[in-house]
């Protein structure tokens, strides 16, 4: 079946990123937005808990932000009003300065760019762990546009995470096309390459590749980015 659809992952695929240490700062510059409530450890032990419960949910009844707000906020015993101001001013104020561990790869946005004007429907395929405001942050610092691509997975519309099929089922069926009409892009065995369970194609980007495990994998094709830029232009994927 022909290739219509493109679905890229984010991080360590479009934006360079250390991701041990955008991790680590992230957890330190939000657990003081809560330090009456929590110290930083509890807080952090706690984040990640509600954070596993919202990876692991499969009821397609509730989105990703539903389930993390009913899993984490009662632990901190606030009104709602009060912690979406401090969630949301940590978005303004404090996320913005993690673009420290990333870095722009300029391949990236010729290849999103070639990718649309070849006529390829381009998908952000971002596991939705986070909410907008934070995914087009990221999304800024690897030096691309949100209009580039008809739909970005967040959290508070995907009813699913990476690496469950239910994730890739559910873009395939936003987008209006068949798993076998789509490429998986990224770097992440365990959780891009999952889709080729579905008869996705895959691409395993080997500039910075992540696999946890040290699994056996199998990809439909595997390279650089610019490897993918010239298979976009040749219509070879």
């Amino acid at each position: 079946m022909r290739t219509r659809g493109i679905l890229f992952d984010l991080d360590e695929t479009l934006l360079r990123v250390d991701m041990d240490g955008f991790m680590k700062a992230y957890f330190e510059m939000l657990a003081p937005r809560f330090e009456r409530e929590f110290d930083p450890k509890t807080f952090t032990r706690e984040l990640v808990l509600s954070l596993e419960v919202m990876i692991n949910n499969l009821d397609k009844t509730m989105t990703n932000m539903d389930v993390f707000h009913a899993d984490f906020f009662p632990k901190l015993g606030l009104p709602e009003d009060e912690w979406v101001t401090r969630i949301q001013a940590f978005y303004s104020d404090d996320f913005p300065l993690l673009r420290r561990f990333s870095s722009c790869d300029p391949v990236a946005r010729r290849v999103v760019e070639t990718a649309v004007r070849e006529g390829y429907t381009a998908v952000l395929a971002t596991n939705p762990v986070y909410p907008r405001t934070a995914i087009l942050e990221r999304l800024s610092w690897a030096g691309l546009e949100p209009d580039l691509f008809k739909f970005i997975t967040t959290y508070e519309t995907m009813h699913f995470c990476k690496p469950h099929m239910d994730y890739y089922l559910e873009i395939c069926s936003i987008v209006g096309l068949q798993p076998a009409e789509c490429v998986m892009v990224g770097n992440d065995v365990e959780e891009d390459l999952v889709a080729g369970g579905l008869g996705m194609k895959t691409f395993l980007v080997k500039d910075a590749v992540r696999n946890r495990d040290n699994r056996a994998y199998s990809a439909d094709y595997e390279g650089t980015l610019a490897d993918l830029l010239r298979m976009i232009q040749e219509g070879a994927i």
